[in-house]
């Protein structure tokens, strides 16, 4: 029996998410697969302390020390340093484990990983969780599986001869040239950043410098989203029907307001500005994720317009019903919500301030007409009325946009096995790469 070793990360929860839906894709009689956090894996305290971090300041809204102390500093500064210190024990843990397939979801453990498969002749698999990419997300051994073809030119945009890709690090590597790779990355990363940056966004589609081995599937959300899509007749997923089921208003205006798993102060903002703007009638239905003070600052407020019904959630399993209720989704830009979104055909409102790595999602609603990107916060109301005073547009653009990819969990399941398991590759890779004419 044949080992798939699934890593994830716990920053959010999108990570984890992608690697359980693996799991569920790829099970079968001949593979044993064990899926964890990278950072368990390894006893990596560092990554345990970004983790808090991250949730921290994502919480706050903190997006610019978000971009810059994590995204930026920490890549640049402990990455490099990490990577030489943590090769030999990292090697030692993997082959206690003796994988046959390594499937990543997360960053920064992408060097390290691709070269215990290069140097064990295994398959590498990175899967990429965002639309845009930093350099650790891409790996001149892996094959990068992607949402969307834009992060296939992202991630070929990349020099693959500058120090970062071009150092083999593993346990025979020496000291001197651990050294040398520290100090080069140093020059050609910080000292050279205007030639040599980190980060690739899909706004300008950057040149094509190298020929990764990489292919778009489109989204990759859970089974349940792909059943809400396309309702028909009165069913639970009808969106009335789901109305009525939830104890909800049945024909007015209806937002999902949702900051992922982690809440935040987000939430609280955004429907201020409803409270403060808004003269419609509509229902906002805030899901708060595991955030408890959230919960608590949303429900204080919640009752101030009485044309504006709210309705507070915690964590939920349903969320793809509360996705079948809505009209319209507003949310940070993370990449999980965007994939939700459209998987259930629903137009987005998304701000134009991201972190880094949620950057190509503004860029795709933008670029595509699939909602609304907005710079102030008191332009969301109006932009709810835009979208909903033409909505058939904008489920027509989703509806194109997603027409490459595959249109349900189950055809998805099957490219994806087409993909990674051994002796299946042949004939359903090869048609969906001729039929969507997608780069692979």
């Amino acid at each position: 029996m044949k080992r798939i070793l699934i890593l994830y990360e716990n920053l959010g929860s999108g990570h984890k998410r992608v690697a359980d839906i693996l799991e569920t894709m790829l099970a079968d009689d001949k593979h044993q697969i064990i899926s964890c956090a990278a950072g368990d894996l390894f006893n990596d305290q560092t990554i345990r302390l970004v983790q808090s971090l991250w949730t921290y300041f994502l919480q706050h809204n903190w997006i610019t020390l978000t971009d810059t102390f994590i995204n930026f500093f920490l890549r640049l500064s402990v990455g490099p340093v990490a990577e030489v210190l943590q090769t030999g024990p990292y090697y030692k843990i993997l082959e206690a484990l003796a994988p046959d397939i390594i499937i990543c979801t997360c960053d920064v453990f992408g060097k390290l990983l691709g070269a215990y498969a290069r140097d064990k002749s295994i398959p590498f698999y990175m899967v990429i969780t965002d639309v845009a990419v930093f350099a650790d997300l891409a790996n001149p051994y892996a094959t990068h599986i992607c949402y969307f073809s834009e992060t296939i030119q992202a991630i070929r945009s990349f020099d693959f001869n500058t120090i970062y890709f071009a150092t083999h690090l593993n346990r025979e590597t020496t000291f001197w040239n651990k050294l040398r790779y520290v100090i080069k990355m140093d020059y050609e990363y910080i000292l050279l950043a205007h030639r040599n940056s980190i980060f690739r966004n899909i706004d300008p589609l950057p040149q094509e410098q190298n020929q990764a081995a990489c292919i778009a599937v489109g989204p990759i959300v859970a089974a349940k989203y792909y059943s809400a899509s396309h309702p028909v007749g009165d069913t639970p997923k009808n969106k009335l029907a789901v109305r009525r089921k939830l104890g909800l208003e049945a024909e007015r205006p209806m937002l999902l307001l949702i900051s992922g798993s982690m809440g935040g102060a987000y939430l609280n903002e955004m429907l201020r500005a409803f409270h403060d703007i808004c003269q419609e009638h509509l229902t906002i239905l805030v899901v708060c994720g595991k955030d408890k003070q959230s919960y608590r600052q949303v429900t204080a407020i919640k009752d101030n317009r009485a044309n504006i019904e709210v309705r507070v959630f915690g964590f939920v399993e349903n969320l793809e019903e509360l996705y079948a209720a809505a009209d319209v989704v507003l949310a940070r830009p993370s990449a999980g919500v965007f994939l939700e979104s459209m998987v259930t055909r629903r137009p987005l409102i998304i701000p134009a301030k991201a972190a880094a790595n949620d950057r190509g999602t503004v860029e795709l609603v933008r670029r595509y007409r699939l909602g609304q990107v907005y710079y102030q916060r008191d332009d969301v109301p109006h932009l709810f009325s835009v979208i909903n005073r033409d909505y058939q547009q904008y489920i027509d653009n989703i509806e194109t946009f997603l027409a490459p990819y595959p249109a349900t969990f189950s055809d998805l399941t099957e490219v994806m096995q087409a993909i990674i398991l051994p002796g299946k590759e042949s004939a359903t890779r090869d048609e969906f790469r001729s039929r969507t004419k997608l780069p692979g």
